[in-house]
């Protein structure tokens, strides 16, 4: 993040100035007086989404929120403590944590800076379309539009991508003060911002979401597949979850029942299919698209599965449709 802007947001705030005077935050800054809950319009009052920077110098105790808050530390760093582990969060860090779950804060320093995103369920709702369906993310916040969810938390470390630097410079800019700036570019900053990190999958570095490590890796598997299907290598997926090949085969053939290449061979006749029903693309450039270049092998796998060529089962679905 720009230097000019954390140096800035560093600043001693009031409620800081309070903080080392008193030795505690301010409870009535959160309205934390009669419960643990933090509540959005105390904070933010009836905006959709604000920021507010990390009370600084004292801890802050257990708590939860009536709304999804996004931590970004922009320098130092912050030890959360959760429901169930302890994650120390530095600079580059990305947290995500749902309505559900309850965390405290541990005691920061002068350069530890951490910026909070309240995101608002009229927010979220505003964002989902905007975003991928099936990725890691956006199941994180349709989830937590739940009255009923379950405590989720997503740590993403994003301190070497720049493009994702960028994007959380702007919104911090743009959440922070009274700018005069277009109100799209809030919410559509921050859907880039989420795409990137479906985009960069390698981003997640630990997660709950309160499933054990099976549902995770699964889930990590899909999104793998689905952004990287034209190039996607077991070699490449070995490297990226530090398992050997051989052991990564393994484990793949155990949690879903079938090898990697049945699952990227599924994945790649899928997207076949949609481009030959929407697209004009010839046999050759959908080849080519999802990730092959033997016309043969891809005719006998599309046959092994419908019994007839792509070009026949094409005129066949659009028959239908009449």
């Amino acid at each position: 993040m720009e230097k000019t802007l954390i140096d800035l947001l560093l600043k001693q705030t009031n409620e800081d100035k309070a903080a080392i005077q008193n030795g505690i935050i301010d409870k009535d800054v959160y309205g934390l007086q009669s419960n643990s809950i933090v509540k959005i319009r105390k904070m933010i009052g009836e905006k959709s989404i604000g920021l507010k920077t990390h009370a600084r110098f004292v801890p802050f105790p257990k708590h939860n929120h009536d709304y999804v808050e996004v931590i970004y530390v922009c320098s130092g760093s912050i030890t959360h403590h959760l429901d169930k582990q302890v994650l120390c969060l530095h600079e580059g860090s990305l947290l995500f944590l749902n309505k559900a779950i309850y965390h405290s804060i541990e005691n920061t320093g002068e350069n530890d800076l951490g910026i909070n995103i309240l995101l608002s369920d009229d927010f979220i709702s505003q964002l989902l379309p905007k975003l991928s369906k099936q990725s890691i993310i956006t199941q994180f916040l349709m989830r937590s539009l739940n009255k009923q969810s379950t405590p989720e938390f997503l740590h993403y470390w994003v301190g070497d991508n720049i493009p994702m630097q960028g994007i959380l410079s702007n919104l911090v800019y743009s959440l922070s003060g009274n700018h005069h700036i277009n109100p799209t570019i809030i919410p559509d900053n921050f859907a880039l911002l989420l795409n990137y990190l479906t985009l960069y999958d390698e981003a997640l570095k630990n997660s709950t979401l309160f499933q054990n490590q099976e549902d995770l890796f699964i889930i990590y598997v899909n999104e793998y597949i689905n952004n990287n299907y034209r190039t996607a290598t077991l070699v490449e997926l070995a490297k990226n979850t530090g398992y050997s090949e051989g052991y990564l085969s393994r484990y793949i053939k155990k949690l879903f029942g079938k090898t990697f290449v049945t699952i990227l061979k599924e994945k790649r006749i899928s997207v076949a299919e949609e481009l030959l029903l929407t697209t004009s693309m010839s046999i050759h450039e959908i080849i080519n698209q999802v990730g092959y270049d033997n016309r043969f092998y891809f005719n006998e796998m599309f046959k092994e599965k419908y019994g007839m060529s792509p070009l026949k089962w094409k005129k066949h679905r659009h028959e239908e449709k009449k």
